[in-house]
Order: C-alpha cells, then structure tokens, then sequence
C-alpha cells in the first residue's frame, strides 16, 4: 500500500547551517497532520494539525507546493480538488493556526511556487509563469516558457532562477529561467528524475527530495545548480516504507519564523532486531555470543549497541558491558550461576555508545545469559586396600555442578590402560558410586582408578 507524504515548511528554527522542514501527510506511517525534520540530525517531530486534508469534506487537497509570504502567512497549491470543487487554485493560512484564511479553487493547476531573493512571489504551471501579489491575493500572468518545455518545479539559487521539468521525450533537466521573460529559458543540466520540490534556505543551500519515481536512496538532498549534483542530506538506512512511508513528497519550502510553534517531543522511529533465543546458558570462562535478528531500523543519527546488564527494571543504569557486537567476555565483576541480561539498544551516541539521556532509546526484550561453572568432581574413596586380581572395589566420588551429571573412567597400571573406558549416565545428585574391577590378567602393581572426563547439564570438564 503506498500512501502519500506532503512536506511543508512555514517555520525554520534556525541553527546554522542546520535547517528545519515541515511536512504534511494524510495518514500511517504518521496521524494526519504537520510534522517537522531536522536536518541536522533528521528527526522527526510533530508540529500542528490544519484542515487541509479533506476540503470540502470530500477528498484530499493533494497539495503541489508552498511557499512562506512575507506577512507569516503559508500559501499552499492545490493539485486536485474534490467532487464539488475544481481542481488547482491555492489555499492560505497563518500558521501555527491550523484554519485556512482563504481558498482560492482553480482556474489553473499550479506546479511550482517560490519566493525570488527581492520577495516576488511567482507560480508556475507547466506551460506558463506568474507573479502572485499576497496584499490582495491576486496572479498575474508573466509569460510562457519555450514550446515543449514542462517546468514542473521552480526556485532561486544565488540570485538565478532554475526550473526542474524537460523537454517533450527528454530526461529531466534544469533550466536557467529568465523571470522576466520565459520564453528565454535555456537548459543548463541534469538530476535525477526523481527529485522533487527544490527550495532554497535561509543559509542559501536549495534541498529537495527524492522519491521512488527516482534512483535510490530516497530521502532529503541538497541540490547545486545549475550542475545538478546532488549531496544526500537525510537518507534513510533501508529504502521506504521505513521512516517516510513514501515515495513521493507534494510540497517543500524553507524561510525564517515569523511566528513561534508549539514544540513537542520528537517521534521514535528506531525499531530494533529481537534475540533468538530467550535464554543462554555459557560454560566459563568462554565469551558469550548472543543471537540477534537482522532487521535493526535506527534512526539517521542513531547507533546499534548490545548491552550486558544486571537490572531488568533499570537496563541503561545497570549497564556491565556495551559492545557493537552481541560478544560478552566473562570477566570481574561477572559471577556464575548468576543471571544477567543481554539486549540490543539503539539510541543517539554519546562518546562511542547509547546515550542512556536519549528520549527516544530502543530496546529490545532481553536474552537472559548465565555462565556455568565447569563441573568437579573428588574422590570421597580415596584407596581400596589390595585387591587380587579379578576382585572389585565400590568407589564414591563427590561431583559439583548442576545435576545431572556424567562422568568416565578407566583402570590403569603405570601409563598402561587395563580396564576400557567406562560411562557413567544420569547421575541425579552430587554424589555417585560405581564399581571398579582389577582384570583377571593384570600384574602385581599399583593400580590406579583414572576419571578421564565428567559433564553437567551445562558444561563439561575433560
């Protein structure tokens, strides 16, 4: 299912040279409303809900285009209208209020608006390009651009005025507009088909995005005309669905606040990998590798830790190890036969790992990890007396570990083994008897009773 996303900014916190954009979306990944990025760090947080979705109560205004007027007020353009309405026209409103001053339908679709360096508000069709005057709403007809030339998107870039669209059966180009007189218009370069909505900053850089109907990565560029080189600005790690849930951006402006907004908190976007296993028991003192999924999603500015933890309640402030790998030594202040916790986290960085300050810190369920002592065993019988030869002995050994137990051993003489290895199965307890034989054929000597290995349920001690 593809929904759309509509980016409007009518605000910019500046922080240079970061910057911040608005946009507006009509429904999931995000509830409708206005949501800004930013640049800096990509993250998105929320802004204000207007009425542009759904005019009329009819259909979606599908908006094309929005451009900040020196008053503070945003003039959005109107792509197709509802049932009851012609499509085109714009609509105005004075942010942060969320209802409309004024809805101008028709009679033309607009598919470009900017501001030119001295304020001059102009509008573009694909054929035309007009003044717009905010004192009394009015447009005024410039002129036409060259026959078969489609400008789609228009805006400034150090004092010059380009236009995104191409010729008729043409790759998508950028042309040099002559604001004065179209008609003039030359071709300059080429960018990606895909980009859309170039708009030029407060700190001079023109950003637009970049849709599926382009080549990947999708995301935020900033764009050098007349070159049409593009520089990835906010990208996301895996294409759409994740982040933006688009392909396609409908409107996308940047100009300083002349207004202040409500700010809230930010929207969490990160989403981490879960373990495959829910718990794991390690024989010390080897390291414990614990398994993750691979479908982690940070954020643009996020980093992928694993955390070994003591607190179930208090993850980030009980934190033994952090790693950028799922990889835990067994090392003070870690014990045995005691449990621990192991998650993935994904968060912003903060001298190498997670910010544990981080409001919007993932988490996943944890693996409980617990090292197992290796198993022991002493002998409780520790001489049989003399023994003839094919005459048996009881022999009680006291084993340590976690029950059940096996254990194996053999009878010797010197190096030289006389009895065949012997398998002790399902020991329940931490004590165990078993019976040990001198051969029928062995010589007068010494004779020894060797264990050669024991296992507990966890761990195994040769």
């Amino acid at each position: 299912m593809r929904y759309s996303l509509f980016i409007l900014l009518f605000f910019l916190l500046y922080k240079s040279p970061a910057q911040t954009l608005y946009f507006y979306t009509d429904g999931p990944p995000y509830p409708p409303g206005f949501w800004r990025i930013e640049l800096d760090n990509c993250e998105i947080c929320p802004a204000f809900s207007p009425d542009i979705a759904y005019a009329g109560g009819q259909t979606n205004d599908q908006l094309r285009g929005a451009v900040l007027l020196p008053d503070g007020d945003l003039v959005t353009l109107r792509g197709v209208g509802s049932v009851n309405d012609p499509a085109g026209g714009f609509l105005r409103y004075n942010p942060p209020s969320p209802t409309r001053i004024l809805t101008q339908y028709g009679p033309v679709t607009y598919q470009g608006v900017c501001s030119s360096p001295s304020g001059t508000i102009y509008l573009s069709t694909e054929t035309t390009l007009y003044t717009f005057d905010p004192t009394n709403n009015t447009v005024t007809t410039v002129g036409n651009y060259p026959a078969a030339l489609s400008v789609i998107y228009i805006f400034f870039q150090n004092g010059t005025m380009y236009g995104l669209g191409n010729y008729t059966g043409s790759s998508a180009a950028i042309f040099q507009i002559n604001p004065s007189n179209p008609s003039l218009s030359t071709q300059v370069g080429l960018t990606n088909p895909g980009f859309y909505h170039p708009t030029t900053a407060s700190n001079g850089l023109t950003y637009g995005y970049v849709g599926l109907t382009g080549t990947p990565p999708f995301g935020f560029y900033q764009l050098s005309a007349p070159s049409g080189t593009l520089t990835p600005i906010c990208v996301p790690p895996v294409p759409p669905p994740y982040f933006f849930g688009i392909g396609s951006v409908r409107a996308l402006t940047v100009s300083p606040p002349t207004q202040s907004s409500v700010e809230l908190p930010c929207l969490c976007l990160a989403l981490t990998a879960e373990p495959l296993n829910q718990s794991l028991n390690v024989c010390e003192p080897n390291e414990a590798l614990v398994p993750f999924g691979n479908n982690a999603q940070p954020d643009f500015n996020d980093i992928v830790r694993y955390i070994l933890y003591t607190n179930p309640n208090n993850p980030m402030g009980s934190i033994l190890q952090q790693n950028t790998s799922p990889n835990f030594n067994f090392s003070p202040p870690i014990q045995t036969n005691t449990p621990y916790y192991v998650a993935q986290v994904i968060g912003n960085s903060l001298n190498g790992n997670v910010d544990p300050a981080d409001p919007c810190i993932a988490l996943s369920d944890p693996t409980l990890l617990t090292w197992r002592p290796k198993p022991t065993l002493s002998a409780l019988t520790t001489t049989a007396g003399e023994l003839c030869p094919g005459a048996c002995a009881t022999l009680s050994i006291e084993l340590t570990g976690t029950p059940p137990f096996a254990y194996s051993w053999q009878v010797q003489q010197g190096n030289n083994v006389i009895t065949p290895l012997q398998v002790v199965f399902n020991v329940p307890g931490n004590q165990s008897n078993f019976q040990a034989c001198v051969p029928s054929n062995a010589a007068p000597g010494t004779t020894n009773v060797v264990i050669c290995g024991i296992l507990d349920n966890y761990c195994g001690n040769p």
